[in-house]
Parts: structure tokens; C-alpha cells; sequence
């Protein structure tokens, strides 16, 4: 997927939809044993601030391009870079409540970085959009959401996704502990999720929040992405019947003003 991202920008496509009066510095922010590293992207004047939630693998040409063009329109922007405990990776259950755990965290320190009188909002794309969408339910600040391929029942996804990571991690759960069918190794998970957008349903209401729903995504698998279109009821819908990396390339690529408008009042 990186290849091909940075084939088109050097085809010069990015360069067409990016503007080149923003630059960004590098944020961290501690407390206690904890810390959280960004990159800003400031607007003087402006009391408009936006999250970026990176996908797998962290920061990456589509969230910078974003952030430069959500920039030139008026925005502050922040990438999320990294935190503590961002890489760990093993086959423990419980490691996916410290991860979402972890970004939420992350988040909330971004937040209090932002002054008080400025409107969040929060995109977030692919892994990034779960979390973007949890956040969204979970915090009563942040009241504009763009969530590209994303969607509800962290277990679900975790357990169908065709993703590398957790395909390899799937077949080697099921030998560990010995799940003999897919609901068994879905009802364990299950015990160790306790951050889903599915449990925030409440918080939406009222948001304006935008979707790019890819109905033949197998990564985040297409009724996944209509669960969390249910319980978000968002506002704008990009209806796309791409897989998951084309229907990620596509907005980026030709959708800016879906983009753009996602935050717009």
C-alpha cells in the first residue's frame, strides 16, 4: 500500500491537491508515566482545530497530505504520531484494551493542548477511523467527525478481518488457546474489548459526522462499517464499492471537497 501511495505522489498527484503554505512542528506532550507525540499543523487566528487518527503503521503520506490541505482551508491540525506502548504487539487478549486504551489517551492529551474556545473536530481513517469514532462517541468536545472505513464491534472486526496482522494473529490465538470455531475465539475476545464505538451510541446524537463507507471491504469488513453508519447516523455519506485500500486512495485522491466540507459548519 506504501508504494503505491508514494508512486502517486511522485507521479506529482499530490502536489496538485496539497497546499504548500503550511508546515507542521512537532508536538509531545507528558503526564505522569505517559506520553504523546503529534505533529501541528497551525492556522494563525484560527479556532478551528482538527484531529488526525492515522491508520496501522502511523503517519503517513495521505494523513500529512490532509493535514496541509485541511490547513490551507482555515484549520489547526494535529497528526497523531506516536505514544506509549503504540508498538507492542504479542498475542495476549488483553493487548487490544491497552491499545485502544492507549490512543484514547493520546487523545485526551492532544485535547488538552487545544484552548478551550476552539471547535474540535477528528478524521480518522482505516484503524484510525475506530478510533476516531470512539472518540467522537466518548468525548462531548469534539463535534465533527470524518471516519473513512471505519466501523462498530471492535471483536467482530478483529476476529473477520483479512488484515495480515490479525489474520496471522487469528491462526495463532486459535492453536494458544485452543478456539475450535470462529464464535469461540469472537466470545473470548470479547471479555477483553471495553472501548467500541457500539458502546458510545449515546454520545452522536447532535455531531455532524460524516462516513466514506466501502461496501466490498474485506479489511474492515463492508457490514461493519453499515453497523457504526446505524448507530452514528451520520450526516454525509461517500458510498464506495472499492476494497479497502482503493476506497482509502479514491477519497484522497478525488474527494477533497467531501473532505473539506466534512468540517465545514
Amino acid at each position: 500500500m506504501k508504494k503505491l501511495i508514494l508512486f502517486f505522489a511522485q507521479l506529482g498527484i499530490l502536489g496538485t491537491l496539497e497546499a504548500k503554505d503550511c508546515f507542521s512542528e512537532e508536538k509531545k506532550i507528558e503526564h505522569e508515566d505517559f506520553y504523546m507525540t503529534a505533529k501541528f499543523y497551525p492556522y494563525e487566528g484560527s479556532k478551528q482545530t482538527i484531529i488526525i487518527m492515522p491508520p496501522t503503521g502511523g503517519t503517513n503520506v495521505i494523513d500529512r497530505s490532509y493535514a496541509r490541505i485541511l490547513c490551507s482551508e482555515g484549520f489547526n491540525v494535529y497528526i497523531l504520531d506516536k505514544f506509549t506502548g503504540y508498538d507492542e504487539y504479542n498475542l495476549d487478549l488483553e493487548i487490544h484494551r491497552r491499545y485502544y486504551g492507549r490512543t484514547q489517551r493520546a487523545v485526551d492529551l492532544i485535547l488538552s493542548d487545544i484552548p478551550q474556545d476552539h471547535t474540535v473536530s477528528i478524521l480518522g481513517t482505516s484503524v484510525g477511523a475506530l478510533h476516531a469514532a470512539i472518540s467522537t462517541g466518548r468525548i462531548e468536545r469534539i463535534k465533527k467527525a470524518l471516519i473513512i472505513t471505519g466501523g462498530a464491534d471492535i471483536t467482530g472486526l478483529i476476529v473477520d478481518s483479512d488484515q495480515e496482522i490479525m489474520r496471522v494473529a487469528r491462526e495463532k490465538r486459535n492453536k494458544m488457546f485452543g478456539f475450535k470455531t470462529r464464535d469461540d475465539y469472537y466470545s473470548e475476545l470479547k471479555k477483553h474489548i471495553e472501548l467500541d464505538p457500539l458502546f458510545f451510541e449515546a454520545g452522536y446524537p447532535g455531531k455532524k459526522i460524516s462516513m466514506v463507507i466501502a461496501d466490498n471491504d474485506t479489511t474492515v469488513p463492508g457490514p461493519y462499517q453499515r453497523l457504526l453508519q446505524k448507530i452514528a447516523k451520520p450526516k454525509r455519506i461517500l458510498e464506495m464499492s472499492d476494497n479497502h485500500f482503493w476506497a482509502i486512495v479514491k477519497t484522497w485522491l478525488f474527494h477533497r471537497k467531501f473532505v473539506i466540507d466534512s468540517f465545514r459548519d
